[in-house]
């Protein structure tokens, strides 16, 4: 007759080595993938700002207004207008004028993107942050995808507290400022 051992009379070590070998590896596993994804990220610098993963001290391009400026992402921006509009009706409870950024955006890249109008900061005098009003997602442009090849102009209307201005747009590391 054989001595088999059934599986709850095998001695504890083997159950604790082969837990603690299964989690090891695990671990072992999601650190590899980890450092990686990490590895990537950090070798292209927008991708690497977008997820907070600069360590080092950025610095700004500043773009003069009517300028492009290409991005990795595919995408050739100019920033045409950062004005003051007090004639810009605005949806939300908006406490002071509209300020009106008006881009061009153009799709050089192989694939086809939407703009995203939460990729646009706008700081006041102070570097305060302005808050988009609802209105700049009613228009027609923004519910259409960019075609390669192709561009389109689009206004983003931020709430203008009650700032004067100048104002800085902010699009990853790229910075305009109003006159």
């Amino acid at each position: 007759m054989t001595d088999k051992k059934t599986l709850r009379s095998q001695p504890y070590w083997i159950w604790i080595l082969s837990l603690v070998g299964l989690n090891l590896f695990l671990l072992v596993g999601i650190g590899i993938l980890l450092f990686s994804y990490l590895g990537l990220a950090e070798e292209n610098e927008q991708y690497a700002r977008l997820l907070g993963l600069n360590q080092k001290e950025e610095s700004v391009i500043e773009q003069e207004l009517g300028k492009s400026r290409q991005f990795v992402t595919g995408e050739r921006v100019t920033v045409k207008t950062i004005e003051r509009d007090e004639n810009q009706e605005m949806w939300d409870d908006a406490t002071g004028l509209a300020v009106v950024v008006e881009l061009l955006v153009e799709n050089n890249h192989g694939n086809t993107f939407r703009v995203n109008p939460y990729s646009y900061e706008l700081f006041d005098e102070e570097g305060e942050p302005l808050l988009l009003d609802s209105i700049t997602f009613d228009q027609e442009g923004l519910d259409k995808s960019l075609e390669p090849g192709t561009q389109g102009s689009y206004r983003l209307i931020f709430d203008g507290e009650m700032g004067e201005g100048p104002y800085y747009l902010v699009h990853y590391d790229t910075q305009w400022k109003s006159k």
